[in-house]
């Protein structure tokens, strides 16, 4: 027995330094619980605590039991197909903004109005996120602010623009960020990576001959003329993380200059049994949370967290044999944490929502000497108020009631017979109403 026990725990010791599975309680949203489809591209949260839900059939609130479509966005809007759209909760404005390319659907919480915008017309007109029209080295013109960039090419008709993804939330996956300490703007096209030099109104670009800047010189040395960036971060320790189209993920640390490189491939080495499909691994969200933990959403790896004193990455990935676990087939879409740092993680297979940063188990125990406790009676049924309060069955102990919180309010016993105390379930209108259910009958 002894023998067995050792193997265990070094078999743990083995697997524990990049193996997180089992690690975290997940619970899961799908289409039984109204999601309107699997695929979950987008998740934010408003002032108002609701969670925005952008699918592949749609946009969705969600109260944390009931959905509210909008079949102003659908897949089969006039706005055109969902699935290449962006979400973006703007608490500022209070707004929700979907956005594709250079169209934009805005919903206006205050009045529950949908409106229809073009990028061009937006930067113009945002006091907010001043946008700034720069010149590069080879005369082209970029229309630049928070909110997204336009390019306007030389001597052409040509136009090429975006709205940006998570305007002003450098934590998150985006494709502008603007420098906090200068005030420049970082961006990139396919044509390479650009810092607008907000001073001078010029742009330098990867793709310049003989830049001397050290980013994008290193870009230059790393990429060429083949420009595959995908996402850029900004995280706490002044590290800009930039993804790519590829199993490579790079990281350029501001203060020593260094452009440091990650590949994917190394990751999923480590993953034993999760060997399918690694022919396409590729960064699909990037977030870096209230704790300054970084999360990374990937095809075919699971998702990553930075482990920062080893300056590797540990792991999560999906397993049918935990039922508690990460949920996805082969993709993490979107990365998002809410007010109570819960993290939601939107999949090809739904939602998957998980807390890195508190206990999901917590005992409720009777505490002799204790009358703010739960009476040393057997617990019989639980339910929830609709105005968050937990009430308890017990026999003989009457009902107990807690806050959301599990913080002791009140024990509830009913004078007459003792039956009364001897309480067996709870049933909840669809009003609110509670009933309960006790023995012999009395309700």
């Amino acid at each position: 027995m002894r023998i067995a026990i050792l193997v265990f725990f070094l078999f743990l010791f083995s697997i524990g330094n990049a193996q997180l599975n089992g690690k975290y309680t997940f619970r899961h949203i799908d289409q039984t619980d109204g999601l309107l489809h699997t695929m979950v591209r987008g998740i934010g949260q408003d002032t108002r605590g609701f969670i925005w839900i952008l699918t592949l059939n749609g946009l969705q609130r969600y109260d944390g039991s009931r959905f509210v479509n909008y079949p102003e966005l659908t897949y089969n809007s006039s706005f055109g197909i969902v699935h290449d759209s962006e979400l973006y909760v703007d608490t500022v404005r209070n707004e929700v903004w979907v956005t594709k390319g250079t169209q934009m659907q805005k919903l206006d919480l205050a009045r529950n109005v949908m409106t229809s915008l073009q990028l061009k017309d937006t930067l113009k007109a945002d006091s907010l996120h001043q946008a700034i029209l720069f010149t590069a080295h080879n005369q082209d013109k970029a229309l630049i602010g928070e909110i997204g960039v336009i390019h306007y090419e030389k001597n052409t008709s040509k136009v090429i623009g975006s709205f940006n993804i998570n305007p002003g939330q450098h934590n998150r996956n985006t494709y502008v960020i603007k420098d906090p300490s200068s005030g420049d703007f970082w961006t990139y096209n396919f044509m390479g990576f650009f810092i607008a030099d907000h001073t001078t109104k010029k742009i330098q670009s990867s793709a310049d001959p003989g830049v001397e800047h050290p980013l994008l010189s290193q870009l230059w040395n790393h990429f060429g003329n083949n420009n595959t960036i995908r996402f850029i971060l900004l995280d706490s320790y002044h590290n800009l993380w930039i993804s790519t189209w590829t199993e490579y993920l790079l990281r350029y640390n501001l203060d020593d200059k260094i452009l440091r490189t990650y590949s994917l491939k190394d990751v999923k080495k480590k993953q034993k049994g999760n060997e399918k499909g690694d022919l396409t691994l590729l960064i699909q969200a990037m977030y870096e949370d209230r704790q300054k933990n970084l999360w990374f959403g990937t095809d075919y790896a699971g998702l990553l967290v930075y482990n920062r004193e080893k300056d590797d990455f540990d792991y999560i990935t999906s397993d049918e044999k935990i039922s508690n676990g990460l949920r996805y087939s082969y993709s993490v879409y979107t990365i998002f944490q809410d007010r109570d740092d819960n993290i939601w993680l939107g999949t090809d297979r739904g939602i998957s929502i998980f807390n890195p940063y508190k206990n999901y188990f917590q005992s409720i125990r009777h505490v002799d000497g204790n009358d703010a406790s739960v009476p040393k009676h057997d617990i019989n049924d639980v339910i929830e108020t609709p105005q968050g309060e937990i009430l308890i069955a017990t026999w003989g102990g009457g009902i107990s009631v807690y806050d959301r919180q599990w913080n002791f309010i009140r024990n509830v016993n009913f004078p007459g017979p003792p039956d009364y105390n001897l309480v067996w379930s709870f049933v909840q209108n669809d009003d609110g109403m509670i009933w309960a259910g006790t023995q012999h009958g009395y309700i």
